[in-house]
């Protein structure tokens, strides 16, 4: 119990509650209050660097945008320690790389070979003994098809004022949050969660989170009925009718989300021509590969790719091939590019 709580990423909310008279065990108790007793310490390490970061990129004329877990934990929920991850992620827009990249620099942050196509990772090590990493992204996602259903230049268009972390942040739309959240939870379901607790192994395999569902249960609970119609559009014209509809589903069925009469009969009726799920639900990674090749626009862009493919990602290459060991990764990647090249050639 305490391992799966853990991985929901939950001990920040249920610390809340008043689990002694729900009769909890006291040593689930003490785990669940010691767990949202650090998520607290970190969150209150991860505000004194991420402030001035922003700050200063604004100074720098740098537009920042504060997307997912942390855009949601400063804006929706009562406490933001309450909204546990391990990152803070962040959009720019693709003229801002090389300003952005100098500003993390210089406050003392590294880049890693985690990072990915379309995104960077950004870490540094403070005094108090927590790592912060940063995910820098210059796209809404790592895949070129999807991003191309949710444009970075929307998402900066509708804009909003982030002030509970500084005067100057900014934030994604509800709107736009909604879409990037049951997006998110789309690509889970498809990779799991190669971090969470080993004990945990049923919500790793599912990627499936409770507080992914609190997330979108709590942006439902704050759109209007303007706001619903405008949803219902923008996931029409993107073509995330049916990730929209399974994300709310999701919510519903957990947390008791309140949704209008016939919302969810509505976007099923316009999600023949669904991205993320034809995305997502391929029977590869080769057809997926295949997928943001055709909608990369140009040479470069397309090498990039290919690239990326090729050089996957530590973390991703181990948790494509947990039974790897102690293989070097040169040779994971060899056997990547050989199972993309087959999985091509049956297609």
């Amino acid at each position: 119990l305490s391992a799966r709580i853990s991985a929901h990423g939950i001990s920040g909310l249920l610390a809340g509650f008043p689990l002694e008279e729900y009769g909890w065990p006291e040593e689930i108790i003490q785990l669940v209050r010691e767990e949202a007793r650090l998520q607290s310490m970190w969150e209150a390490s991860h505000h004194r660097i991420l402030t001035p970061l922003l700050e200063a990129a604004k100074t720098s004329g740098i537009a920042v945008l504060a997307m997912k877990g942390s855009a949601l934990a400063y804006s929706l929920y009562a406490n933001p320690a309450h909204r546990r991850r391990g990152d803070s992620d962040l959009l720019i827009l693709p003229t801002d790389l090389a300003g952005m990249r100098r500003v993390l620099s210089d406050h003392g942050f590294t880049t890693s070979d985690s990072s990915g196509l379309l995104q960077e990772v950004w870490s540094r090590q403070c005094s108090s003994g927590f790592s912060h990493d940063l995910d820098l992204h210059w796209a809404t996602s790592g895949s070129p098809l999807i991003a191309r259903s949710l444009p970075a230049s929307a998402f900066f268009a509708a804009k909003q004022p982030w002030p509970a972390l500084s005067p100057h942040s900014l934030a994604p739309s509800l709107i736009h949050q909604m879409l990037l959240t049951c997006v998110n939870q789309a690509s889970h379901r498809l990779v799991g969660m190669a971090d969470t607790h080993p004990q945990a192994s049923q919500v790793a395999a599912s990627g499936a989170r409770l507080i992914w569902a609190y997330d979108c249960h709590l942006i439902a609970n704050n759109l209007d009925a303007e706001q619903w119609d405008a949803l219902l559009s923008q996931a029409s014209l993107s073509g995330l009718a049916g990730t929209l509809a399974d994300g709310l589903n999701g919510a519903r069925d957990v947390m008791g989300t309140d949704i209008p009469a016939g919302y969810i009969e509505t976007l099923e009726t316009a999600a023949s021509g669904d991205v993320a799920r034809s995305y997502y639900q391929a029977p590869d990674a080769a057809t997926r590969f295949a997928m943001d090749l055709s909608a990369s626009k140009g040479l470069a862009a397309k090498a990039r790719v290919i690239w990326a493919h090729i050089m996957a990602t530590p973390d991703l290459l181990r948790a494509q091939y947990p039974q790897s060991g102690a293989q070097p990764l040169w040779w994971l990647r060899l056997r990547r590019v050989f199972r993309l090249g087959l999985g091509r050639m049956r297609a």
